[in-house]
């Protein structure tokens, strides 16, 4: 059988560097290393245009910044008397590490209010600028990783990005979409003459609502037997069934605060029904 043994001339390429990648603002060196390279001897660092840089040890390097940076490479080689290994780089910024995500409600009602939205605290930044869509406003937490905002009557991106005293991060965004009609577009339905009795047809009480919930259909033909949906603002279903009898009651002891929202899949065309569960 054969055995191979892989020989080579010059060094392999460095493992990873290790050191501060984004918010690189303020002027004081930053440290950058390197574990090193079989048969390497010496090593050979670059820097972006503009900065400044020495050697603490040979896998190493201190690293000084101008103000004026945006985003570059630092670079390191390694060598030995046969040559220069393939280089090892990574990219660093001034600006603040971008945030991973946007989390809060994805669907809401036009106008509902106290709604929160966050990101994940950025180290570094000295703000948070977040924007939210027109006619929409900020109650409280500008310029810190959570907000508390009211929605207006248009849908849109919940923004967000991370600010220092050098440059802007990258902007994230969360789209928000409105899922329940307004009693205003219910009064355009109703003009257009669309058949459209929701306030008989299906009724939710009591509302706001503690441990039980009785959904009562005074006008309903009960052969037709709705499907119904309860969902909470994330659009995610926490209860269905058939409505079987009028003011049929439904349990609420295991829900948690906050708005949901009630479907029901009939021959007319019904708006969704708001409940607050307290």
């Amino acid at each position: 059988a054969v055995r191979n043994l892989a020989i080579r001339s010059v060094p392999p390429q460095p493992p990873t560097i290790i050191g501060q990648q984004d918010n690189l603002c303020g002027g004081n060196p930053y440290t950058y290393s390197t574990a090193g390279s079989a048969s390497a001897t010496s090593y050979t660092w670059t820097v972006p245009a503009g900065a400044t840089f020495t050697n603490p040890t040979p896998k190493s390097c201190a690293v000084t910044f101008p103000a004026s940076l945006l985003s570059g490479n630092v670079t390191v080689i390694a060598n030995n008397a046969c040559g220069a290994s393939l280089p090892r780089s990574i990219t660093v910024s001034t600006a603040p590490k971008t945030p991973t995500t946007v989390s809060g409600p994805a669907s809401v009602c036009a106008g509902q209010q106290g709604v929160s939205y966050s990101v994940t605290p950025i180290n570094g930044a000295t703000t948070l600028q977040w924007q939210v869509p027109t006619g929409s406003t900020i109650v409280s937490g500008q310029g810190t990783p959570n907000i508390t905002m009211n929605f207006g009557s248009t849908a849109g991106n919940v923004r967000v990005q991370a600010i220092n005293a050098c440059a802007s991060g990258t902007t994230v965004q969360k789209a928000v979409n409105f899922n329940c009609r307004t009693e205003g577009e219910l009064e355009q339905t109703q003009e257009a003459g669309i058949e459209n009795t929701a306030a008989n047809y299906l009724t939710a009480y009591p509302n706001p609502a503690t441990d039980r919930l009785i959904l009562s259909a005074d006008e309903l033909s009960l052969s037709e037997r709705p499907f119904i949906i309860i969902s909470d603002v994330s659009g995610r279903a926490v209860w269905s069934g058939q409505l079987l009898r009028n003011n049929m009651e439904i349990d609420l002891s295991t829900f948690s605060s906050g708005m949901y929202f009630i479907r029901a899949n009939t021959s007319v065309s019904l708006p969704v029904l708001r409940l607050v569960k307290h």
